[in-house]
């Protein structure tokens, strides 16, 4: 059996390690106050996650168990565990009966979203913690993380964990290596940063923090993330959850400037949050050195590979220690075959937790696909149309950076200006994120998109991924993919809606035909299909 990992080790340490819970009501508001404080930049708290119960098909249960079986070398034993929707939960089911052997189900399986497959190899030993790991049913009832912990995540109004909080949690909590696949919007930051904070907490008690030491930065944690938009979001949840504790979260990316990131970093940081390419130069230069870095959380790593970041990625993994003496946890929307092989490489013998069909859609999504033609002033009238349908922040997904210049523009100017009356509309409050804006212009745009200066945001796929803005009513994709390799952004897309058990609508312009850059025919079988798991034929 793996040796016991400080994450099993903290929730015991936790409570004799921080300071107690302050009684009196006025500290209580200055605490109110001072996490107000933090989330100034962020949107509204996530809200408790509600998920409609609904049946999952009986093939949906077995391309799960089929992605989880092709983790093992040779074979490997599966375990399920259906989940309850929030009005059927009464006790949920011990980790000791969740991780039985599961008899193939015969029909259809209660659940929402779907039946959550836990697997692993079948050689590998479960962390001896697993066992007493049952799944989590209310964030209140983590009693053992550190009460700063424990009021930061009431604060942020976590109440009942979404599914994959609900397994994923405890089980890294007891020191278990996790592979999760979950459906965009899950919850899936909450998951990882929860139990890291907890073992932060704990080891910084202890005296293993390096802030305030000089040289290089030596942080105990390292999440790696896509984009520098997602590792913002990161780093922001994260200092909401260390709020009035000695945690130091710090984050990095490229695009911002690095004399600033490298003198946030002198100052010491025990979680750093970056994407791939700048902590790898950073780690090249000795600004950051990872020897004390035993949690590893490497989340949306399907994006990773998919953006060429997977030397970078096995760099900085070489820079720290060996994965016996490190916990990881890896977080991917879909499982191909690069991500499997990560996984055998990255991960001690590991749990497999997967959350509805790999790859799908969230079920509060409602989708249509609107007929179009490929000139964009046509398209423009569509987009306009739908945007009439919702008035709330909507999405708008274009395939170049000057579609979505354009399109902007022509929001704002209420149409082409040399259109005819009947094909100009109300001018629209809209900004535009992609490649091209600086960091700071993208970061005044979300900023805008959030507080409701602009109810309309119009992005490239550089926004598809780790986007995470609360109440998005309506994703128009005005551009689908072309090839069916890229259908997965399709998923990645729509998924900035119908977050956390709210309701949200996608419309999509498709253009019949194969004709390069223009028609979406090669991606019409796996779009039909979708459609048709997702009940929306």
């Amino acid at each position: 059996s793996p040796a016991a990992s400080p994450l099993a080790a903290s929730a015991a340490a936790s409570a004799a390690a921080s300071a107690a819970r302050p009684s009196a009501a006025v500290e209580r508001r200055r605490e109110r106050a001072a996490w107000s404080a933090v989330a100034t930049a962020s949107n509204q708290p996530q809200r408790a996650a509600r998920h409609r119960s609904r049946h999952a098909s009986e093939s949906a249960l077995s391309r799960a168990r089929e992605h989880s079986g092709s983790l093992a070398t040779n074979s490997s034993t599966q375990y399920s565990s259906p989940i309850a929707s929030e009005s059927e939960r009464g006790g949920g089911p011990t980790a000791a009966a969740a991780l039985q052997p599961h008899t193939a189900h015969t029909g259809a399986v209660p659940a929402a979203p779907a039946a959550t497959v836990i697997a692993l190899p079948a050689e590998a030993e479960l962390h001896p913690g697993a066992a007493a790991a049952p799944p989590l049913e209310s964030f209140a009832s983590l009693v053992s993380l550190p009460p700063f912990l424990l009021r930061n995540v009431g604060l942020m109004n976590y109440v009942k964990p979404t599914p994959i909080q609900r397994h994923a949690v405890p089980l890294a909590l007891a020191g278990c290596d996790l592979m999760c696949c979950a459906q965009t919007g899950s919850g899936k930051t909450a998951a990882f940063l929860v139990p890291v904070c907890a073992a932060l907490a704990d080891t910084s008690a202890a005296g293993a923090s390096t802030v305030g030491r000089e040289g290089a930065a030596r942080p105990r944690a390292v999440v790696m993330a896509p984009t520098r938009e997602l590792a913002s979001q990161i780093e922001l949840e994260a200092q909401k959850l260390s709020n009035r504790s000695a945690l130091r979260p710090v984050a990095v990316y490229g695009g911002a400037d690095q004399r600033a990131q490298a003198r946030a970093l002198a100052l010491g940081a025990d979680l750093v949050v970056a994407t791939p390419g700048r902590l790898n130069d950073f780690v090249e230069r000795g600004v950051v050195e990872l020897s004390k870095a035993v949690y590893l959380v490497l989340d949306e790593a399907d994006r990773m590979l998919d953006m060429g970041f997977e030397p970078q990625i096995r760099r900085v993994v070489r820079a720290m220690p060996p994965t016996t003496a490190r916990h990881t946890l890896l977080f991917s929307a879909t499982f191909p075959d690069a991500i499997q092989r990560l996984a055998r490489e990255f991960l001690r013998p590991y749990v497999w937790i997967g959350v509805g069909r790999v790859g799908s859609t969230v079920d509060g999504i409602e989708q249509r696909i609107v007929r179009a033609a490929p000139d964009k002033r046509k398209k423009l009238q569509l987009v306009v149309a739908a945007l009439g349908e919702r008035r709330g922040r909507t999405l708008v997904f274009v395939e170049k950076k000057r579609t979505a210049t354009w399109l902007k523009k022509m929001l704002r100017a209420g149409g082409p200006a040399d259109a005819p009356p009947e094909e100009r509309f109300p001018p629209e409050a809209a900004e535009d994120i992609h490649g091209d804006r600086s960091q700071s212009q993208r970061e005044a745009a979300l900023a805008a998109f959030r507080a409701g200066s602009c109810r309309v945001l119009v992005a490239t796929d550089v926004a598809a991924r780790g986007l995470d803005v609360a109440g998005v009513e309506h994703v128009i994709n005005m551009d689908l993919p072309f090839a069916k390799d890229d259908f997965d952004s399709y998923v990645h897309r729509i998924g900035r809606t119908g977050r956390a058990g709210h309701t949200g609508l996608a419309t999509s312009l498709f253009v019949p035909g194969d004709a390069p850059k223009q028609g979406n025919g090669k991606i019409a079988a796996a779009l039909s299909t979708l459609l048709r798991e997702a009940g929306q034929e």
